[in-house]
């Protein structure tokens, strides 16, 4: 049983019952009784970044930076306000992202890289 679920830690309990060719019910029973496992959805961090992004962010600020240098008068005609980020991405239900855990698992986050096209 513990084979399954450490190969694949986001297998639904139908598709362990499947591979082990057992009841629902008994593959449920043996994972939160016998086992001690439990379904835990993981924290969203939203800002990790990709290799190709931060290229882009750091392409960006230069070309930013030349301007400036350019023409000093430009900051005057900037205007500055909170931070935001915006991601685009494939966003996973909360359903999707529930994993297999034992009891004494204190849990990770999970970095969400956004994709940009």
């Amino acid at each position: 049983m513990r084979e399954p679920v450490g190969s694949d830690r986001r297998l639904t309990v139908q598709m362990i019952a499947d591979k082990v060719s057992m009841n629902v019910a008994t593959v449920c029973l043996i994972l939160t009784e016998e086992l001690g496992m439990r379904k835990i959805c993981a924290k969203m961090v939203p800002r990790n970044l990709t290799e190709q992004q931060q290229d882009s962010q750091l392409n960006i600020c230069a070309d930013l930076l030349e301007q400036v240098e350019a023409d000093p008068e430009l900051m005057d005609q900037v205007i500055i306000g909170d931070e935001s980020w915006f991601f685009q991405y494939d966003a996973e239900t909360k359903c999707q992202s529930l994993e297999w855990r034992s009891k004494g698992y204190q849990g990770q986050s999970k970095h969400v890289c956004s994709t940009q096209k």
